[in-house]
């Protein structure tokens, strides 16, 4: 499909083209992160990679940095890897969409493929959502936007109940979300909250799910959901934080409910559709114990965190990724009458989960031990036996230690995403978002073994 072509592919995280990989012709990779996996990749799969933190030997906490950053920072080593192979070979793409790449690719002739950053910006704005759920009448949360420096808590908990959920109109991995339970919540509020208007509504639970869709062409194509894991201590991630997906678990989840987020799913992106967005979007939703029914609270027009293993789990269950066929229809190599006919297959089951860790050091810390990626046996202590990236390298009692694994040596910052723990298993209590006591115990093991000691100022 692809002959002689070359693709530089270009994430927040590297080690997500795993699964691309095996279909599109992935010759580069440009990210922000950096890890030792990412030297199994390279040797494995013949694909250079372009990181900002290697050229650093830092590990940033880049949570909510626009992809932009990464042009701007290795713009002449990403030049230098394009002069492999002609100009007219070359497919440039980012998730999400990067302005500088389509610019570079207009002044200079090489082909831009992808979504329009501008699509972004249309519907990134938490009001489109809510816009579209009034529109098609889908359930909605009772909230309303709000400025919290002319409100008490008493005020907001007589209106919303006595937990109360406040949300930036813009935000990445739960960075822009806080719960308020007292006064005491509401004065210890970051200021960013104070200055703008916040969306206010009351706090349904716990259990949320995370799905990826597409519009391609006159098409939207909904995968299946997974459980999305939030707000994990043992992860080090902060209230309401993204810190990973259970599509396992999601197997076992009551399957009206899949089947009512996935009818959203495709509702809203036929909404997006009629609006003129084309591309990868994906949505959040809590389920609400009181009536059983799944709340969109969330509307991500990109690629999101748990895109990537959704791309590796379709593959083992032995089907065409959606991403993948995305990719295709906007190469001009698949029309809708090749798509259409796996519409129904894409909405699937799939099995596969994911841990995604933080830095729990309270200031920069040091890596003094490294921690070799590949396959894990759970026996207590995790026990390596290979080296590895795929979750199709795993058996069922097996973990995979991957997502960009620090070096020896490298600054890491509060809070910066560490690594990933993919497993086929579930991670998650029955029913609940909570990490059942492998999960914590393996991920307690794994920060543990970095060692981590203070930086030097």
């Amino acid at each position: 499909m692809f002959r002689g072509k070359h693709l530089l592919w270009q994430g927040f995280f590297g080690s997500y083209v795993v699964g691309l990989d095996r279909l599109l012709p992935v010759a580069a990779v440009s990210c922000l992160d950096d890890g030792s996996d990412f030297d199994l990749i390279r040797d494995g799969c013949n694909i250079e990679f372009c990181s900002v933190d290697a050229m650093r030997r830092r590990r940033t906490n880049w949570i909510g940095s626009g992809i932009d950053g990464i042009f701007q920072q290795r713009g002449p080593a990403i030049r230098e890897l394009l002069r492999r192979y002609p100009k007219d070979s070359w497919l440039l793409t980012s998730s999400p969409p990067c302005p500088l790449m389509r610019t570079f690719c207009a002044d200079l002739g090489y082909r831009y493929v992808g979504t329009q950053p501008e699509a972004i910006g249309q519907f990134k704005h938490k009001a489109r959502l809510f816009e579209a759920l009034d529109e098609l009448q889908l359930p909605r949360i009772p909230g309303s936007w709000q400025r919290l420096g002319a409100r008490s808590y008493e005020e907001l908990a007589s209106e919303f109940g006595s937990d109360v959920v406040v949300q930036q109109p813009l935000g990445a991995a739960g960075s822009a979300t806080a719960l308020l339970r007292s006064r005491a919540d509401l004065d210890h509020l970051d200021n960013t909250f104070l200055g703008m208007d916040v969306w206010v509504a009351p706090y349904l639970g716990e259990l949320s799910f995370n799905i990826n869709a597409a519009v391609i062409g006159d098409l939207v194509c909904v995968g299946f959901p997974s459980v999305q894991l939030a707000g994990c201590e043992e992860l080090g991630a902060p209230w309401g934080g993204y810190c990973g997906n259970d599509y396992t678990a999601a197997t076992e989840t009551d399957a009206a409910i899949i089947a009512d987020v996935q009818q959203q799913t495709e509702r809203v992106g036929e909404w997006l559709r009629s609006r003129g967005f084309e591309g990868v979007y994906g949505l959040d939703f809590v389920l609400n114990p009181a009536d059983g029914r799944a709340y969109a609270v969330d509307l991500n027009p990109r690629w999101q965190g748990s895109t990537a293993l959704s791309i590796q789990a379709e593959l083992e269950a032995g089907r065409l990724p959606l991403m993948a066929a995305l990719f295709g229809a906007q190469c001009g190599v698949f029309g809708s009458g090749d798509i259409r006919p796996l519409q129904e297959s894409f909405r699937k089951p799939i099995r596969g989960s994911q841990l995604n860790l933080r830095c729990r050091m309270r200031v920069e810390s040091t890596v003094t031990e490294p921690l070799q990626p590949g396959v894990y046996h759970l026996a207590g202590n995790l026990k390596f036996k290979h080296t590895a990236f795929r979750l199709g390298d795993l058996n069922g009692d097996e973990v995979l230690l991957t997502g960009g694994v620090p070096r020896k040596g490298v600054v890491v910052e509060p809070g910066a995403w560490l690594c990933r723990l993919v497993s086929g298993r579930s991670v998650c209590i029955p029913h609940s978002p909570r990490l059942n006591r492998w999960a914590a115990q393996a991920a307690d093991d794994v920060h543990s073994r970095f060692n981590f000691e203070t930086a030097e100022q």
